[in-house]
């Protein structure tokens, strides 16, 4: 009872953020619409926007073969731990394990599922952010930190998205060592959690600095 309030808070949680975040994209966009700062970007403008989109997504992948060794190096302990002491489970062990065989794998299945839209979603947040800042042409000072930070941050938590898919495994109790398989799934599972958990601080922090800049413009457009 304890575990499922818990994970409804954070479920409840996620979407107020989820709300918050986007009613910030629309109403800035509505504010600077009205200020009359608004207007088609010039194909120059466009140009250089997409350039930069580029060299990110490059940078982005560069990391994230970075984040991929590490989960692979991680996952060879594991794998070295189990290597020592194989276990089958036997009798009463295996009888209640089978009892949950079916309700582990839809657990698995439905963690990987929730972590991947939340993926998706600060992926949405971001990428909306970014766009607004660059063509309206807001100035931040520390614009390209905040930008590197969110795909650097990106970049960890695909790999560790992409990590907990794989390791998504059909359980089955009878296997030579069950209990691997639920340790890997575990570390996957502990992974993308704090990878996501920096991704939406990150996200947050991108979103407060570009909000400070647009309400500043927003202002001063309004005093003239």
């Amino acid at each position: 009872m304890t575990k499922s309030i818990s994970i409804k808070r954070t479920m409840l949680f996620f979407i107020a953020f989820v709300v918050l975040m986007t009613a910030f994209i629309l109403s800035s966009s509505l504010a600077s619409a009205e200020s009359g700062s608004g207007g088609t970007i010039s194909a120059e403008k466009r140009a250089e926007i997409e350039k930069k989109q580029k060299e990110r997504q490059s940078s982005r992948g560069a990391e994230m073969e970075k984040h991929k060794a590490e989960i692979e190096a991680k996952k060879a302990e594991i794998e070295a731990k189990h290597e020592e002491n194989k276990e089958k489970l036997a009798d009463k062990k295996l009888e209640n394990c089978k009892k949950k065989e079916t309700r582990i794998n839809t657990s698995m299945q439905k963690i990987a599922d929730r972590k991947t839209k939340q993926l998706e979603v600060f992926n949405k947040i971001a990428d909306r952010t970014i766009a607004f800042y660059e063509e309206k042409g807001l100035t931040l000072a520390n614009y390209d930190a905040l930008v590197t930070d969110v795909d650097a941050k990106r970049a960890a938590a695909e790999a560790e998205i992409a990590n907990l898919k794989t390791s998504t495994v059909d359980f089955k109790c009878d296997t030579e060592d069950p209990l691997k398989v639920s340790d890997v799934f575990k570390q996957a599972r502990e992974g993308s959690s704090t990878a996501l958990k920096a991704y939406k601080t990150s996200v947050k922090n991108l979103i407060v600095g570009v909000k400070s800049v647009s309400s500043t413009d927003v202002k001063k457009d309004g005093d003239q």
